[in-house]
């Protein structure tokens, strides 16, 4: 499964793994890494959004094989990891790892921030 820093670089993300500084950096999907149209950054977050890779950020929170659970539902279905959830959550049945307790928005907002996967810093923030 592809990481999200392979599906779309948000931020320079790859022009700072390659050392490249320029705007010819290399484009997947009409997504460019700098980034310099507002389409090219609705396009990046579209992807980042589509791609099954989200479900990784869910681990902690629910739990390995829950996770994949929703990884093979949400390909399956065609639904983005988001939008699952969501349905889980308004369903009940989307549960934490550690308890009995319903995951909430809050909570799924939080884990699948994708800044918060390719800006390790930013969780501590």
């Amino acid at each position: 499964m592809p990481k999200v820093a392979d599906i779309c670089s948000l931020g320079g993300l790859l022009r700072r793994q390659t050392g490249k500084d320029n705007n010819r950096a290399p484009a997947r999907d009409g997504c460019s890494a700098s980034l310099p149209e507002q389409s090219n950054r609705t396009q990046c977050e579209r992807l980042v959004e589509e791609s099954l890779a989200m479900v990784t950020s869910l681990n902690p929170l629910i739990g390995y094989d829950a996770a994949a659970a929703i990884a093979k539902e949400a390909f399956a279905s065609g639904k983005t990891v988001r939008d699952l959830c969501i349905e889980k959550i308004h369903s009940r049945t989307l549960r934490r790892k550690d308890s009995d307790g319903v995951v909430t928005e809050s909570e799924l907002s939080k884990a699948l921030d994708p800044r918060s996967m390719t800006e390790p810093e930013s969780r501590l923030r």
